[in-house]
């Protein structure tokens, strides 16, 4: 449900905003267009987008055959890891999404701190094009951009492999089998392995070649860390009884790949986790947030700076304060989000040993998971040189009535001030689209029963934000001027499940 929620609200954004230097509609009604790698490439090469497949250059939504969807969804995953095709392969997840009876496929491509080629030729981004870059000047240029941009490309030319910890390699690999057994990167010795996932570089503006800085910080042993970055450090501290100093502590000076462990550790120590079902099944909300929080203070982080991490957990709150290289200023919402990341090899190689869902997910999923945990409250993501994550916890009176789902089962209190829930704006989101003319469709889509759609329409209804337009058979379902403002606004007031 979380991700159809938020496919709907993207697709929407997406065809009303056009093609642009970050977003490329392609047909692709029964195969990939030719120029699909080339745009990939593009995207890598500059600062990431997004390619809509089934969709014309005129943000028509035309839809993919049938017979189509899973070999193109193959032919991207396979590709992106090819690196005869794709160098370096940077592995792509494409995302299937029903509009009416038409498929759609959504395609994110990160911003990259290595430069790819497709076919040993190199592209870049403008406006709504791509294009090849041809000439040494262009090529070395691309390199310093990346060099400049993303310290974790910065190269060691004296670290070596016995630098970095053997048993890391295998946890990793184990890691990658968990997630899909025939990953084409177990099949490779350590230094194979670690130049696959781009952590080896040759810089052809500097002349320099070797390990990079994120090579250091997933693989390297502890005195190797401390060498390179010697403020490297993540404190994390318990402040309930003792806030002067601390009631527990844990410094976490080592590799991130167990650094993530120490720290989840730490979070199951000291934090609650209120029952909570999800579709007749238990699932632990605490570790949903968390694993987000914890992923982003690590490969977020910029571990040049001369500041260290902190993760400290109050009475009623988790503050979490990173080092960052920040790209705008200020609180950071589902509204305004868009995802770029800071350390793009640190967050791939997370991505893949499954530490993390997909690119930007984290500031959606703890939005969406938050209000059940901590009583209806959400986060805050506040983007400056210190990235500073603020996370609401449960108070003691949930707790001991058994969580937080007794709270949160009043949902919304009312009226237009009261304003939508997450069940509530996803349906608005349908109707907006007008692609869901029958309440039967709506049903489908949204995997909501009948009786309990009805109840929706019902109250939207009452609310003010949708209209009902024609006749009884043949009509459908519209938005007010209030509904279309309201999808405008920050979802307001408590989530209902």
């Amino acid at each position: 449900m979380l991700s159809e929620i938020y496919n709907l609200k993207t697709i929407k954004c997406l065809l009303k905003k056009g093609e642009g230097i970050d977003l490329e509609f392609k047909e692709a009604k029964s195969s990939l267009n030719k120029s699909f790698w080339e745009t990939v490439c593009a995207f890598f090469n500059r600062d990431g987008g997004k390619i809509l497949l089934g969709v014309d250059d005129n943000g028509e939504i035309i839809g993919i055959d049938e017979k189509s969807v899973d070999l193109i969804k193959k032919s991207i995953t396979d590709n992106s890891n090819n690196s005869e095709l794709l160098k370096p392969a940077f592995i792509l997840y494409p995302k299937l999404i029903q509009l009416a009876k038409k498929k759609i496929i959504l395609v994110d491509v990160p911003s990259s701190s290595q430069v790819h080629s497709y076919k040993n030729k190199i592209y870049d981004r403008a406006e709504d094009g791509d294009y090849q870059l041809k000439t040494h000047e262009q090529i070395a240029n691309l390199y310093a951009r990346k060099t400049n941009s993303f310290s974790e490309n910065k190269i060691y030319p004296y670290l070596k492999i016995e630098h970095f910890k053997n048993d890391l390699f295998s946890k990793v690999r184990n890691l990658l089998r968990d997630r899909d057994e025939n990953h084409f990167l177990l099949d490779l010795g350590d230094e194979e392995l670690l130049k696959a996932l781009g952590l080896y570089r040759l810089d052809l503006a500097q002349g320099l070649e070797g390990y990079t800085l994120a090579a250091a910080l997933l693989f390297g042993k502890d005195q190797t860390i401390q060498s390179i970055v010697p403020h490297f450090k993540i404190d994390a501290l318990v402040r309930v009884q003792d806030l002067d100093r601390y009631d527990d502590r844990l410094e976490v000076r080592l590799n991130l790949i167990e650094a993530y462990e120490l720290l989840m550790d730490f979070v199951k120590k000291h934090l609650p986790d209120p029952f909570y079902e999800e579709n007749g099944i238990r699932i632990s909300l605490r570790y949903k947030i968390f694993r987000e929080i914890v992923a982003n203070i690590l490969v977020h982080a910029e571990y040049t700076a001369p500041f260290f991490t902190r993760f400290i957990i109050y009475k009623d709150r988790v503050e979490a304060e990173n080092p960052s290289r920040a790209f705008k200023s200020g609180e950071i919402t589902l509204e305004n989000h868009s995802p770029r990341p800071k350390n793009p090899l640190l967050a791939k190689l997370f991505m893949q040993i499954g530490r993390v869902e997909e690119l930007g997910s984290g500031i959606v999923r703890t939005n969406y998971y938050l209000p059940f945990y901590a009583n209806g409250q959400k986060p805050q993501f506040i983007e400056a040189d210190l990235f500073k994550t603020i996370i609401p916890l449960p108070n003691s009176r949930a707790a001991e009535s058994g969580g937080v789902n007794g709270g949160i089962d009043g949902g919304v209190s009312g009226g237009v001030n009261g304003g939508v829930n997450i069940q509530e704006e996803s349906l608005l989101q349908a109707i907006s689209l007008k692609l869901y003319p029958r309440a039967v469709n709506l049903s489908e889509y949204l995997k909501i029963p009948a009786k309990t759609l009805e109840k929706q329409l019902q109250g939207l209804k009452a609310k003010g934000f949708i209209i009902f337009e024609g006749a009884a058979k043949t009509g459908q379902y519209v938005l007010t001027e209030e509904g279309e403002k309201i999808l405008q606004q920050p979802i307001k007031g408590e989530f209902k499940k």
